[in-house]
């Protein structure tokens, strides 16, 4: 690719843009840089503060997307990769549609730019994991579908830091309803205020769905030493000092235990002969 503007005297490459006369510089760079902003408008089409993109065979989101966009619709293409600065610039964007595409993996700082974001669909894609803080940078974030992935597990603490987020669609992922789905199903039921398919997350390896399979054999009885001595503990006492009621501070006598001898778990739930 090789594009020159000679009444400006500047000749733009793949790595770069050059002008060849530097008596140019100082005006015509912003006439350059206003026919850059809207090279995204010239494979999408834009309407006021909504960029859309479906359906345009795109295998990569497009550049110069206009930084007051609130809605960007990028379903329908083969994207199969999105770079870390996609989305640069976009602090506005309420609305990002990724549906119906190739990605099989997504980067955990996809999402930096966009803090604004409230609604982010990824459905019909083909995902086989999400990264655990791909959420962090959205705390606005309402909405979230997933659904027709080929997701098995969710990371844990994965909707932590959403407190207002109020619907999830999952369905039609080969879910693997084991012990490291507990934190899943637990967090369904403690959000009943959240709307959530739960019966349709079907599990993958047995009849149940994810709300509804007996996860009792997760903890049992000999787990409970390394269960105290476990990430969980942490993030439990975590939990505790980050809500402390407000202007009380951190619950600084909350501290995680100390390591004990797993005798004495042994004299807790054993029974003497």
């Amino acid at each position: 690719m090789l594009r020159s503007l000679k009444k400006f005297h500047i000749l733009i490459e793949d790595h770069g843009l050059y002008i060849l006369n530097p008596t140019y510089a100082g005006v015509l760079l912003s006439s350059v840089w206003c026919w850059l902003s809207n090279w995204a408008c010239d494979v999408c089409l834009c309407f006021g503060t909504q960029v859309n993109c479906s359906s345009r065979g795109l295998h990569y989101v497009p550049g110069s997307i206009p930084g007051n966009t609130t809605s960007l619709n990028l379903s329908h293409n083969q994207i199969h990769c999105i770079k870390t600065s996609a989305f640069i610039g976009l602090d506005k964007l309420l609305e990002l549609d990724l549906s119906w595409n190739d990605l099989q993996t997504v980067e955990p700082t996809i999402l930096q730019h966009t803090n604004a974001l409230r609604n982010l669909n990824l459905q019909s894609n083909l995902l086989t994991e999400l990264p655990q803080r791909l959420l962090i940078p959205t705390p606005m974030l309402i909405s979230l579908s997933i659904s027709n992935n080929s997701l098995k597990l969710l990371p844990k603490r994965f909707f932590r830091w959403l407190p207002h987020f109020k619907n999830l669609t999952a369905a039609k992922n080969p879910w693997l309803c084991d012990c490291e789905m507990l934190h899943f199903a637990n967090w369904i039921k403690r959000k009943p205020d959240i709307s959530t398919d739960s019966n349709n997350l079907l599990c993958s390896n047995s009849d149940e769905t994810v709300v509804t399979t007996d996860y009792t054999s997760c903890m049992s009885t000999h787990d409970w030493p390394k269960f105290f001595h476990s990430d969980t503990m942490s993030h439990f006492y975590s939990d505790l000092h980050e809500t402390s009621p407000p202007g009380r501070g951190k619950a600084s006598y909350l501290h995680p235990p100390q390591k004990l001898p797993t005798s004495i778990f042994k004299n807790m739930f054993c029974r003497k002969k």
